[in-house]
């Protein structure tokens, strides 16, 4: 379960959306980064997490827990893996 600080309300006042987190590994160019941001549901944020490094390998977080790693095959190429470690 998720701590209080770990959830963001919606901008619509809505339900409150859990905080993933997606790292961007070292591509060489000034280090690592990475994009918080809520999503509903594990779909939601593995949807979001693919778009966002459709040119890059990054990892998908959740808190403390790593969800996946997604790779790429160079820049624009196709998707090498996304290994799931844990589903929840």
């Amino acid at each position: 379960m998720l701590r209080d600080k770990e959830r963001t309300p919606r901008a619509d006042g809505g339900v409150w959306m859990k905080i993933y987190t997606l790292k961007f590994l070292d591509d060489g160019n000034g280090g690592a980064r990475r994009l918080d941001f809520g999503a509903s549901d594990l779909a939601e944020a593995l949807i979001v997490a693919h778009r966002k490094a459709a040119k890059c390998t990054a990892e998908l977080w959740q808190g403390a827990r790593k969800l996946c790693t997604i790779r790429r095959e160079g820049a624009g190429g196709p998707m090498q893996s996304a290994r799931f470690l844990s589903a929840y």
